[in-house]
């Protein structure tokens, strides 16, 4: 048996958008994850040259949202913009090959799912912008490592 302990930092620009529940043929809500970090405890088997492994864990990403005004003469476009953290849970799976003495390479597939929470802010009229955001990634790492030491 393997234990290990892993944290990781991914920074990008997942997006993903709607329209408006209450107003669908002139608004859109957009949601931006930019920073992404995870904790996870693996648990594998060494198989020979193959470590097949499972990971369990924390997860909290930095989540924008916004909504526009798509009606022609819409000013500012921009209706309101919310930025927060949310926080959830991942788990995923994978496999390492030792290649030659000390290099590994591995693919990975890791599920994080952040909670649902309230985004709240002013409309450019005054009024409250209110939208609940929850997240659910699906991701597949592909991997070359070296390790130092025997």
């Amino acid at each position: 048996m393997v234990f290990g302990l892993e944290a990781a930092f991914d920074a990008g620009s997942l997006k993903g958008n709607v329209a408006s529940p209450a107003f669908p043929a002139t608004d859109v809500w957009h949601s931006k994850i930019d920073d992404l970090i995870t904790t996870t405890a693996h648990f594998g088997y060494s198989m020979g040259m193959w470590l097949p492994y499972v990971k369990a864990g924390r997860a909290w990403g930095h989540v924008t949202s916004s909504a526009d005004c798509l009606t022609p003469g819409c000013t500012p476009s921009e209706l309101w913009k919310n930025s927060q953290w949310q926080n959830g849970g991942t788990i995923g799976g994978g496999i390492d090959f030792l290649l030659a003495p000390n290099w590994i390479i591995g693919i990975e597939y890791d599920y994080i799912a952040l909670a649902s929470k309230n985004h709240r802010a002013l409309t450019n009229n005054g009024g409250p912008g209110n939208a609940n955001v929850s997240a659910n990634i699906n991701m597949v790492l592909g991997r070359v490592s070296y390790k130092f030491g025997n």
